[in-house]
């Protein structure tokens, strides 16, 4: 490396220019200081420590410097040294950043057809749960209908069993409390009266109903041959109409009992429909919710593809920054501390010369105003 020139020892010209120009010892030193600060690595009083002891020791020449001040030069290299290499990391992360962009886009257009391929399937997987609901709802709406008709049948059955009941227990009653004792014994305590009244019901022969209250009024001894007839003839109509009475209880008390089961048995399809149309509601809820999820991860597989164009060309200016960063630095700091580093005196006859042009340059003004 060519020797720095340093300023002239004497010479009037040159001892004005200097005071109004920087040292560039001092310039250079400031520009290291600058690089020193960029280290992330060496603890700030250290630096702080390098940084007020750098102009002092660049401050003499190579072949002058002591070795506490070559020790301060070397230590300085290292850290400059350092934030060099955290420089040209940061360009080659950047770099290979830049060189993985292709993968990543394949890989993020494969994520957006993977999520797409996802949501194809819950939107069936949803829509089969729909029909299937709305088939559970169609069962259920049926076996409700069911239970409403079945308990309409088990309350008729109910309702005429017991009219044919009430209606037997009556004939009974008037035959054992108003009959029996008018066949015995003829008309007491116009009992005729009340037995008319209830046999006027039973739609029995006209004729029949026009002679009974005479014959059933006299006594048996008194009755002729047509009283007893009409007489007996009612009594035969009577049991007929009991034995009848029992037949057809007899008959509605199984219907009775087969609307009760039926009534049951709908009962029990009925909560079974409802149970089923309960987990196929939960079943379509469940689907509906993981095709929202699935919309939702396909809206950002999309905008993580979208997102990669602005990604590279953010690395492709952070690389550009990280190169113009580390050329200044080479050609600030890492320069300047080179420049001082390997800096010695100049020649005798240089120094010479250096000083008889300053006193020329200094005398010419003095001509000049002559």
């Amino acid at each position: 490396m060519a020797p720095m020139k340093r300023p002239a020892a004497s010479g009037s010209a040159a001892s004005k220019r200097a005071k109004v120009e920087t040292d560039p010892v001092q310039q250079h030193s400031d520009i290291i200081k600058d690089g020193l600060a960029r280290s992330v690595e060496i603890p700030h009083a250290v630096l702080n420590m390098l940084s007020s002891m750098c102009q002092h020791a660049m401050q003499s020449c190579k072949d002058e410097r002591h070795k506490y001040q070559d020790g301060v030069v070397d230590m300085m290299g290292n850290v400059l040294i350092g934030v060099e290499a955290d420089i040209n990391k940061t360009i080659a992360d950047l770099k290979a950043k830049l060189a993985g962009t292709d993968d990543t886009r394949a890989a993020r257009e494969a994520a957006v057809k993977a999520a797409e391929d996802d949501l194809d399937s819950k939107k069936k997987e949803t829509q089969a749960k729909k029909e299937a609901l709305a088939e559970d709802a169609m069962a259920f709406k049926a076996a409700k209908a069911k239970v409403a008709e079945a308990q309409v049948t088990q309350k008729n059955s109910s309702k005429e069993l017991e009219t044919l009941l009430k209606s037997k227990e009556r004939l009974e009653s008037t035959m054992k409390d108003l009959f029996q004792p008018l066949m015995a014994e003829g008309e007491k305590n116009h009992m005729v009266d009340s037995l008319m009244a209830f046999l006027q019901k039973l739609d029995l022969d006209e004729s029949m109903l026009k002679a009974l209250p005479e014959a059933i009024s006299k006594e048996p001894s008194a009755r002729g041959s047509f009283d007893t007839d009409v007489v007996s003839s009612l009594s035969s109509e009577l049991a007929k109409r009991t034995e009848s009475a029992a037949a057809e209880i007899a008959a509605a008390e199984p219907a009775k009992a087969q609307s009760a089961a039926a009534l049951q048995d709908a009962e029990v399809c009925f909560e079974k429909a409802k149970d089923k149309q309960h987990v196929g509601a939960t079943a379509y809820s469940s689907a509906r919710a993981a095709q929202t999820e699935s919309e939702t991860a396909l809206t950002t597989a999309k905008k993580v593809l979208a997102d990669l164009d602005p990604e590279v060309k953010q690395i492709k200016k952070d690389l550009a920054v990280a190169e113009k960063d580390l050329a200044d630095f080479c050609s600030g700091p890492k320069g300047s501390f080179a420049e001082l580093r390997e800096r010695v005196l100049p020649p005798v006859e240089e120094e010479t010369e250096m000083v008889d042009e300053a006193a020329t340059q200094g005398d010419a003004p003095a001509e000049a105003e002559a």
